[in-house]
């Protein structure tokens, strides 16, 4: 079980609205410190744990060269309380 910390969620590839990936988050998970180290969570099953409930995800590319990853999401987490929300790669 490796745990980890959502960076930014919603982003947007481009100016048109369609473009933007909302349930898409950008996760660093304890432990991955590069690229080859994150590609080897691909495909793993994500929940995401927080007062309201569970939230569940799976990673599905890496992002970066520092060993984070793109999840995504069946339905958005809370982005008002990221701190309070723990991740755990089953």
């Amino acid at each position: 079980m490796v745990k980890g910390v959502i960076l930014r969620t919603g982003y947007s590839t481009g100016n048109r609205k369609l473009s933007s990936r909302v349930r898409e988050c950008i996760v660093k998970f304890d432990g991955c410190n590069s690229d080859s180290e994150a590609a080897k969570l691909i495909g793993r099953r994500v929940i995401a744990t927080f007062r309201r409930g569970k939230y569940l995800g799976k990673v599905i590319r890496t992002h970066g060269r520092n060993g984070a990853a793109i999840v995504k999401f069946k339905k958005t987490p809370p982005t008002e309380y990221f701190s309070e929300i723990t991740l755990e790669a089953i």
